[in-house]
């Protein structure tokens, strides 16, 4: 978080907002600004509310107070705005799809933003917003309907000159789960300034801070009914959830998310900020069958048809980057970056070394796509598999509904263009062009050269790429025209197997691609 470190305390003045009523959860955070706007001490609020659909009047603004012990309170008007999730009325499980029931809440997600100077630094600044009432749907808290709902943030100004940012947090603010099935509930909290964060299960609020009463037999930190020998744990470092539902119910579950910066002057953690978020949560009786299938192997974005029964992608020769898609989406702290989520092997069962895994997540930590990277390139042709298994994380891949991939669940890589001559992208083979495999510079006269003749029907831009066995690039060179390309390749290349590509642009614009293997010795 960028941390501001100004002083000031935050009371809370207490304003009615009936128009906000059936709210269901919601959280109240900050984003300092000052530094791009050159405004010293500005921040933009944002509120977020997660209200019940029955509730139509949605178009109101809302009111916050800014408090603290340096400055008089000051009451500012959040404005409507577009927020990460789209404003408008879904089930609680929408994107998720995990349960198959009627019984879910529908719910409607609303945002409000306003751009804030505080007026100076302070130890004590509170941003807080109250409103009433929360939904009848809810049934954890005693008199649900009744009560009143408060989000607060905090931040503390004076440790030093920097600004503060709030952690933001990208999961499903209002989420349904089947009894019966244990869930992970990832918050996906990052936290802008690289500050110590530390998550609380605390109690939910009412009138100006209050903490509410619960349900006979539930607490802030037992907020749901679980199933019969177990108990909600929470990993105070990430904020996972992890439990399983007992009884079909609606509960709000409040977390607080505190940040620690280390402070030089008095060599100890000090708190910078915290905000707390009333999370919506929601247990069916079922959950839905293709939820529960887990994660696979995208089979019709990838190829639409099968070999020996299995999904398949190509790969080509001396590639060192496999790249596989999934249905659904994982979650992407699920992925071992490690690799070790998958098992490579030949079709003779010889294992190949995987060394790291990558995916592009989007903002709520899904991915549908993993480049798994190898400790060398492939240079035979053949089928190769690809294995799922429990990684170094202790588990296989898992959709957003916390159902896994299976166990050697399979799919089939084919390397078919390891001829020396190689394929072009289009996958038609081209052996008009002649690559050399050896390379001996020792004076002998026998492969003291390397070069390519390249016949006149090819003439184009031509690039090549050199790398080593570790998929190391350790010479480039391009060429243009056609004839005999001699490619000076560095004094300083060692010995052993090596793997080069060469791409080429004719004048008719297409574009076709070479590989090869290249000893050197």
């Amino acid at each position: 978080m960028n941390r501001f470190l100004l002083t000031a305390t935050l009371l809370f003045s207490f304003i009615v907002g009936t128009q906000a009523s059936h709210i269901l959860g919601g959280s109240l955070t900050y984003r300092y600004i000052g530094d791009s706007t050159g405004v010293q001490n500005q921040f933009i609020v944002n509120l977020q509310l997660i209200r019940n659909c029955s509730n139509t009047t949605t178009s109101f603004n809302r009111t916050i107070v800014i408090s603290s012990s340096c400055f008089a309170n000051q009451s500012h008007m959040l404005n409507a705005v577009n927020g990460p999730l789209p404003n408008g009325d879904f089930p609680a499980y929408d994107y998720d799809n995990c349960v198959d029931s009627l019984l879910i809440p529908c719910v409607t997600y609303r945002y409000y933003s306003k751009v804030v100077t505080l007026p100076s630094n302070c130890s004590d600044i509170k941003f807080a917003y109250n409103d009433c009432c929360r939904s009848y749907q809810i049934n954890n808290l005693a008199s649900a309907s009744s009560s009143y709902n408060y989000f607060e943030a905090f931040l503390n100004g004076n440790l030093n000159s920097v600004q503060n940012t709030s952690a933001p947090a990208h999961p499903q603010p209002a989420k349904a789960f089947c009894v019966g099935n244990e869930f992970t509930w990832n918050q996906h909290v990052e936290d802008p300034n690289f500050d110590s964060v530390l998550f609380e299960l605390v109690a939910a609020r009412s009138l100006n801070g209050a903490s509410v009463t619960y349900a006979t037999g539930l607490s802030p930190q037992q907020p749901i009914t679980n199933f019969a020998g177990t108990s909600l744990m929470m990993n105070q470092k990430t904020g996972e959830l992890t439990f399983t539902p007992g009884a079909v119910e609606s509960a709000v579950v409040t977390l607080k998310v505190s940040e620690f910066t280390f402070d030089t002057t008095t060599t100890s953690w000090m708190l910078i900020g915290s905000s707390t978020r009333d999370l919506l949560y929601t247990s069916v009786a079922n959950c839905n069958a293709t939820a529960q299938v887990g994660v696979g192997y995208d089979n019709t974005s990838q190829n639409p048809s099968t070999i020996k029964g299995l999904p398949w992608v190509s790969l080509p020769c001396y590639d060192s980057i496999v790249e596989i898609s999934f249905l659904p989406k994982f979650v992407c702290t699920t992925l071992a970056p490690d690799g070790s989520d998958f098992v490579l092997a030949d079709s003779s069962g010889t294992p190949i070394n995987i060394v790291k895994a990558e995916a592009n997540c989007d903002s709520s930590g899904r991915a549908s796509q993993i480049k798994l990277s190898l400790s060398k390139p492939i240079d035979q042709n053949g089928y190769y598999f690809l294995y799922s298994q429990k990684g170094s994380d202790g588990n296989t891949l898992k959709n957003a509904c916390d159902f896994s991939m299976p166990e050697n669940d399979s799919i089939i890589i084919i390397v078919a263009d390891c001829s020396g001559i190689g394929v072009a992208d289009n996958g038609i083979y081209t052996p008009s062009l002649i690559l050399p495999n050896v390379y001996s510079p020792n004076g002998d006269g026998q492969n003291d050269q390397f070069f390519i003749d390249i016949p006149e029907n090819l003439s184009g831009k031509f690039e090549l790429t050199l790398v080593n066995a570790l998929g190391q690039v350790v010479h480039s060179n391009t060429y243009n025209g056609f004839g005999r390309w001699d490619v000076e390749l560095p004094k300083t290349l060692k010995t052993g197997m090596h793997f080069y590509t060469i791409s080429a642009t004719q004048k008719t614009g297409v574009r076709k691609t070479w590989r090869s293997r290249l000893v050197v010795f």
